[in-house]
């Protein structure tokens, strides 16, 4: 099956999904009045309109949505109305859409992988939220510099990183325990089959021997970085040697590797990946996939604008969350389809990707129709995936470039743009 076959099979799914019937029986159980009577714009199209992300100001949506669907009471539709309507609908539908395209592929999609493993990542982010009484409660404050008090909120994600997409997602209080929020993701996705032949990378912030035990218990093969100063989980004597430790109730084995990077950096990394599986030497490249993870919150924050949220109540900014990363998986499943076509009509020895900017535009400009079935979705994806064909840009292997930790004081930034 093609990715475009996938994506389209993904949006009939919700188009059922969001059956009025449908989504009253599952999410609207305890409120039955709630949508009860005859609106200008019904659940199921108000459920759209909030999937179709904008950085411009509510009004200026509402008309946009108003002219694409021609409707002559449109007009009539108020920011206060849309602004109280959706403060009933729980942000659990769009954690369902976000699941739902990730589900779909792994059970349908033709999906990469590295020595026969899935590789995912997990890594924790901080998000900044519009500061209220009501978000300063629920998610707490930043600390500071200075004496006001911002809120903000901590957020995990388990990611395919070969096949760049979002598994699953948590918005949780400000300075969770990521440790926490990673069981959580782990009990949620990975099932016992899947387990087998997944590997899960974590960066330095979540060794501990209570962890490491709950990874082995759960027969979940790991490979997470320490920090240099955590000798008691390191063979000082070999490169590629074990410890034994007591981690959770039992005592275990724990494999741990030495890796030299450039400019004599040292790497530490423990796993429970045996000898004769994994070499030492193809950690560096195994470890290196990890990033991946880092360059999907920098497009969600930087190209979604994930952090400009639509509304400061607590239920606008989880509808707000999910919505960004499910729109971040469609995008990534069509990407596939574009770039395959590419490919298929390369003329020239150099290799060339669909532009990600310009396809995440097209698709959330799209994404309301076709989940409203107002457009066929076979034939307007066809004209996206066209689009996308002719805005690409050359991939560039084996680059490096010196890492900038200097504050860049730009209110703007020249190379990543806002798509939406």
């Amino acid at each position: 099956m093609s990715h475009g076959e996938i994506t389209e099979e993904i949006l009939t799914k919700l188009q059922k999904f969001l059956h009025p019937k449908n989504l009253k029986e599952k999410y609207f159980v305890e409120r039955n009045s709630a949508f009860s009577r005859n609106r200008k714009m019904p659940l199921p199209e108000m459920i759209a309109f909030l999937t179709q992300r904008s950085v411009n100001s509510l009004d200026i949506k509402i008309d946009k949505w108003v002219e694409s669907l021609k409707k002559e009471n449109g007009a009539t539709i108020s920011r206060q109305a849309i602004s109280k309507a959706r403060q009933q609908i729980p942000e659990q539908i769009f954690h369902d859409f976000l699941r739902l395209s990730a589900e779909t592929f792994l059970e349908r999609g033709k999906k990469k992988s590295w020595q026969g493993y899935q590789v995912y990542a997990i890594d924790g982010t901080d998000i900044q939220l519009p500061t209220t009484e009501e978000t300063l409660k629920e998610f707490g404050a930043v600390k500071g510099r200075f004496p006001s008090r911002l809120a903000g909120a901590s957020a995990s994600a388990l990611f395919d990183v070969l096949n760049d997409l979002i598994l699953d997602s948590v918005l949780c209080p400000y300075k969770t325990c990521e440790r926490k929020m990673a069981k959580e993701l782990l009990d949620a996705v990975l099932t016992e089959e899947r387990r087998k032949k997944a590997i899960v990378i974590f960066d330095r912030g979540y060794p501990s021997y209570e962890f490491l035990g709950y990874l082995t218990e759960k027969r979940i093969n790991y490979v997470i970085r320490i920090k240099e100063q955590m000798s008691l989980l390191r063979d000082e004597n070999k490169a590629d040697g074990e410890v034994y430790r007591k981690c959770g109730n039992k005592c275990r084995t724990i494999r741990t590797i030495q890796l030299e990077l450039e400019r004599g950096i040292k790497e530490y990394l423990i796993t429970n990946l045996p000898k004769e599986r994994i070499k030492a030497e193809d950690f560096k490249e195994l470890y290196f996939l990890r990033w991946g993870i880092e360059g999907k919150y920098k497009e969600l924050k930087k190209g979604m604008e994930m952090e400009n949220f639509s509304g400061k109540k607590s239920i606008c900014i989880k509808q707000d969350y999910y919505i960004s990363l499910f729109l971040s998986n469609i995008c990534a499943i069509l990407k596939r389809e574009v770039d395959v076509r590419i490919e298929e009509e390369k003329k020239t020895p150099k290799e060339y990707q669909c532009r990600r900017s310009y396809l995440i535009w097209r698709v959330n400009m799209r994404i309301g129709m076709w989940l409203l079935n107002i457009e066929e979705i076979k034939k307007e994806m066809e004209v996206v995936i066209e689009r996308c064909k002719k805005k690409r840009s050359q991939i560039r292997r084996n680059r490096k470039c010196e890492r900038n930790l200097n504050l860049n004081r730009r209110k703007y930034s020249i190379n990543h743009k806002c798509c939406l």
